[in-house]
Order: C-alpha cells, then structure tokens, then sequence
C-alpha cells in the first residue's frame, strides 16, 4: 500500500474528481487537480534523486504546494518530514542531525536560517527563483513534470511521515508514523467526530 493512495484514489473512484479537496485564501483545488500535482511532486523528487525510505524535509507554509509536496514524497516511496517555519537553527541541527534527510524544500521566506544550518551538511536544498524574485519553491519545483505517476508499492509498515515534537520536555523527537497509520487517522474524523462529505476542515500549521 502506498498511503497518498489511500487518501486521494478513493475520492476519485466516487467520482468526486471535480469536487473541492482544499481551500486556501480564494484558490479551490479539486481532487482530480490534487492528485495531478502530487503526481508532478513524486516525478520532480524522484527525479531529485530521491530513494525509497530517504526523508524529505519540509519547512513550507500553509499552501496547496505544502500538500502536493508532502504526499508527493509519499508517493515516491520517501518520507515526508514537515517542521515548523518557526523552528530555531538548535532545532533544526537536531532534525537534520537525526532524520539524516536527503533532500530539503524550504519556502524562500524561511531559506536564511536554513541554510545557516544546512549549509554544514552536504544536503541538497530546493528553493527557486523566477526572475530577480523570491518564488515559491514547490510551484517552480513541480512546473513541467508530468502528471502520472505510480506509486511506490510500500510495504504497510514502511515510514511514510515523520512528525517531530515541540521539544518542551528536552531535545526535539521523531514521533514515526507507517503507511498503514492513514487507515486509523482516516476513520477517527469519520467515526469520531462525525466529518461527512461536504465538510470544511479549517486547518493551521507553524504560523
């Protein structure tokens, strides 16, 4: 099993492909649009170099890019690691001290502090430009890629994400989570809280 999959084929096999999947601001992208970008994020990683297992750090804002990246990774069998666009440079020597990532895609916004770090690394950092002006990375990552892409087959106990804690208790940690984990955080907002189709889902990250 592969989990961006597991989260985007079902609402395709209903038939929702062109039903809204995110909001942001006054932009509305629909499932068969989000399943099209994250399959140009797995090709632009892959063709990045990135390896089954390798993680792929993430210090990105709020955007559908976020999206398309993260399970982009997935879909390219590596593991997406998402950090806060807060997080200090102790923080992140520690995250690429530990995670030990293969890649990295940061928002220009964040780049300085970043780079400060990973610069004493040999990791590859992905940002861009267009024209004399910052960009935002994952746009101009994905621009061009085809849109196909078949996922890595996974097995179900493979990492799929890593999440790091706030480090309030000591030295920041990776909390794992395998692909097989979708299938439960999937059914709690179905079963637990009740979410049907049609349902907004405000959601915030590191801002």
């Amino acid at each position: 099993m592969n989990a961006a999959d597991v989260l985007l084929e079902p609402a395709l096999s209903r038939g929702w492909a062109g039903r809204p999947a995110l909001r942001f601001r006054d932009e509305t992208v629909s499932y068969a649009e989000l399943a099209r970008n994250v399959g140009r994020a797995a090709n632009a990683l892959h063709a990045a170099g990135l390896g089954a297992g390798e993680r792929v750090l993430l210090l990105v804002d709020d955007s559908p890019g976020f999206v398309y990246a993260y399970l982009g990774a997935i879909k390219a069998g590596g593991v997406a690691v998402a950090l806060n666009v807060r997080s200090t440079p102790d923080d992140l020597r520690v995250v690429l001290d530990d995670a030990r990532p293969r890649l990295a895609i940061v928002d220009w916004a964040h780049r300085a502090p970043f780079e400060s770090v990973a610069r004493e690394s040999s990791l590859a950092v992905l940002h861009a430009r267009s024209g004399s002006g910052p960009a935002c990375p994952l746009r101009a990552l994905i621009a061009g890629q085809p849109e196909p892409f078949a996922a890595e087959s996974t097995a179900a106990d493979s990492m799929a994400f890593w999440i790091y804690t706030s480090g309030t208790t000591g030295r920041l940690k990776a909390a794992v989570h395998r692909h097989r984990d979708v299938l439960v955080a999937e059914r709690y907002p179905r079963e637990v809280l009740g979410v049907a189709p049609g349902d907004l889902l405000f959601s915030t990250w590191g801002q």
